[in-house]
């Protein structure tokens, strides 16, 4: 049997820093991020600002884990060719 990995989703630099340090392998940024920390009622209403913003603070504090981002849902629905720029 392999290594185990251990995921945790984190949205703040404070949060994914003691995920890191801890030794998380995984730190996952999901589009949750709108309704638990702006209330929204439904995950759909998240912004790709938003999901940035959390990413970019995420992103900092890791200094070994991989970072792992979800796209927006109202994103999914556009074609393959808008992500690459």
């Amino acid at each position: 049997m392999g290594k185990k990995i251990t995921p945790s989703i984190v949205y703040d630099f404070s949060t994914a820093l003691a995920a890191d340090q801890a030794g998380i392998d995984i730190l996952l940024v999901n589009d949750d991020v709108s309704a638990l920390l702006y209330g929204e009622s439904h995950v759909v209403s998240v912004t790709l600002e938003q999901m940035v913003r959390h990413a970019r603070a995420v992103s900092r504090a890791a200094q070994r884990a991989q970072v792992v981002v979800d796209l927006p849902t109202s994103m999914l629905s556009m074609e393959p060719g808008h992500f690459l720029r």
